[in-house]
């Protein structure tokens, strides 16, 4: 536990090293815990309050037929809106659910204006977030790629939200050996704060789904917003549900 400390005298006394479950403690793996400072926790789908849909809607067997469409005829992003917000959220909750007990989910994040911790409306905490989930999900080769990049430089942390899809999601990926598909849920994203930082999102998502031999699926939920709307239907990578 104390392996550097110099100078140093301890008499006594009654010492508990905690370490987060999911990460080592070898000098590489470290570099998670400064993921895991600039994470909202709270975000992911299993930590929302709002229950899962369990009705068969319309909406969910789209969802169902997307998911599994064959890869030449799909559109690797998926728009649910239209409905109620807490409808979005508890068909993405459910989908999300479902896909994590079938180990298809990479990652979630519900974003949400109303909740007690501030990092769940805020674009800075979404892609340490989103790496930090994908590390630990069932993408073979992301973990240690990026702990590979983040020992070498733990800057992206800091950087603008482009140097961070780069370097944390973009660049591991290039070692992902897992067919795929996987998941990501991103929800609310209407309460994603500033309207510039909703179109960011979306302009992040683009990038990423462009990436050849990219395992990855996205569904975005969100209400109509016109600005919203008039982005993802310039995107022909969508599909609009």
């Amino acid at each position: 536990m104390f392996t550097k400390a110099r100078y140093t005298t301890i008499h006594g006394g009654t010492f508990t090293q905690h370490t987060h479950p999911l990460i080592s403690q070898s000098s590489s793996e470290l570099a998670l815990f400064q993921l895991l400072e600039h994470s909202a926790l709270g975000a992911a789908y299993d930590m929302q309050a709002h229950p899962p849909c369990h009705s068969e809607t319309p909406s969910l067997r789209t969802v169902s037929d997307w998911m599994y469409s064959p890869r030449s005829g799909r559109k690797p992003v998926l728009w649910l809106h239209g409905s109620a917000q807490a409808l979005n959220s508890s068909i993405a909750k459910r989908v999300a659910n479902k896909c994590a007990q079938q180990g298809e989910l990479a990652a979630s994040f519900f974003f949400s204006s109303e909740s007690a911790h501030p990092k769940q409306n805020s674009i800075t905490h979404l892609v340490p977030t989103l790496a930090l989930q994908l590390a630990c999900s069932p993408l073979r080769g992301f973990r240690p790629a990026l702990l590979k990049a983040l020992h070498e430089d733990p800057s992206p942390i800091n950087q603008p939200i482009p140097t961070q899809v780069e370097r944390m999601i973009l660049e591991p990926l290039q070692g992902v050996t897992s067919p795929g598909p996987f998941l990501i849920v991103i929800d609310a994203l209407d309460q994603c704060e500033g309207e510039e930082n909703q179109l960011e999102v979306l302009i992040q998502l683009a990038r990423i789904v462009q990436e050849p031999h990219n395992p990855l699926r996205f569904i975005i939920t969100s209400t109509n917003a016109p600005h919203l709307r008039r982005a993802i239907c310039a995107v022909p990578l969508l599909h609009l549900m």
